[in-house]
Order: C-alpha cells, then sequence, then structure tokens
C-alpha cells in the first residue's frame, strides 16, 4: 500500500481502468523533501500471457514535476525553495492511454533546504569553480518536486530564500 516516497491507496482494476488516490509526501529527512519524492510511471500492453516474444510498453509520467536549477549566481548561498497551497493528494485514472485526476486535495507546503554556498557558479561555457553540474537532478542546486497534477492558482506561492554576500 505504500509506495517508496509516497502513499499509494485504493488501487483497483476495472473495465480496463486503473484508478488508485495519491498523496504526496510533504516531509524529508534533514529538510530535503524533492529528494523524498518519487515518480510514478503507468504503463499498458494488450498482450496476454499466452503472446510470445517482446512486449512493448510506453511509459507516462502521471505526476507532475517543478524544477528548479541555478543558472548564474554571484557571492550568495541558496537557503531554501518552498512550495505552499499546493495540493498533497488526488485520485488519478488511467484508461491505457490518458491519465486523469480529480479530487486534488489537502493543500501544504514543501520545502527544499539548500544551505548551499555558491561564490562564482556559470552556466554552459562559462567557468564553473566549484564543480556543479547544469544537469537536471545533479549537485545539490538542481532538485524537482513532484505533485499530483493541479492548476496554478493565486494561492499558490514560491518562496526562494537567498542570503547575497557582499
Amino acid at each position: 500500500e505504500t509506495a517508496v516516497a509516497g502513499k499509494l491507496s485504493d488501487a483497483a482494476v476495472s473495465g480496463g481502468n486503473l484508478t488508485f488516490s495519491y498523496e504526496c509526501p510533504s516531509t524529508g529527512t534533514d529538510g530535503k523533501v524533492a529528494e523524498a519524492q518519487s515518480d510514478v510511471l503507468l504503463a499498458y500492453s494488450k498482450h496476454s500471457s499466452s503472446d510470445k516474444g517482446n512486449v512493448s510498453l510506453m511509459y507516462k509520467h502521471a505526476l507532475s514535476a517543478v524544477c528548479f536549477k541555478v543558472d548564474r549566481a554571484n557571492k550568495c548561498t541558496i537557503k531554501s525553495v518552498s512550495l505552499s497551497n499546493v495540493y498533497s493528494k488526488g485520485s488519478c485514472s488511467f484508461d491505457g492511454s490518458s491519465i486523469s485526476w480529480s479530487g486534488q486535495s489537502e493543500p501544504k507546503e514543501f520545502t527544499e533546504t539548500f544551505n548551499t554556498p555558491i561564490d562564482e557558479y556559470l552556466k554552459d561555457d562559462y567557468a564553473n569553480p566549484q564543480g556543479l553540474s547544469t544537469e537536471e537532478g545533479a549537485g545539490d542546486v538542481n532538485k524537482t518536486f513532484l505533485f499530483v497534477p493541479q492548476s496554478a492558482t493565486d494561492e499558490k506561492k514560491v518562496t526562494i530564500t537567498l542570503v547575497v554576500r557582499l
């Protein structure tokens, strides 16, 4: 019933449709919420167990991703990134080709703590003396939050806490 990094419950299959409820974790070890989250992937095949050979599966991401990356920074410390009033729960339906979500509820705050000092971090062709990666998911300055899909509204907020050293 409990997934590695989220709670999947009430899973059922009826008429070829998979339905389940999901709750995104809003806490992690030492403020590492994004690191505590895992994606939910869904796939379907019409092959039966009597079919021989390989079975192709096309995977679909069920959750929405929000990624934060440092592009250019100088003499600062990224303390944290928070997303507030973001729904943590929802119900998913998968018919083999499309994914739909409903019943999004329980707005929460999701905070990733970085405390990462950056002295001269420049993207791509520029000098990168600290060896920090600009690739998604690499290093301490790139984090991806995963949520049940939902509309952006005025109630949802992003807060970035940054300390600039002069």
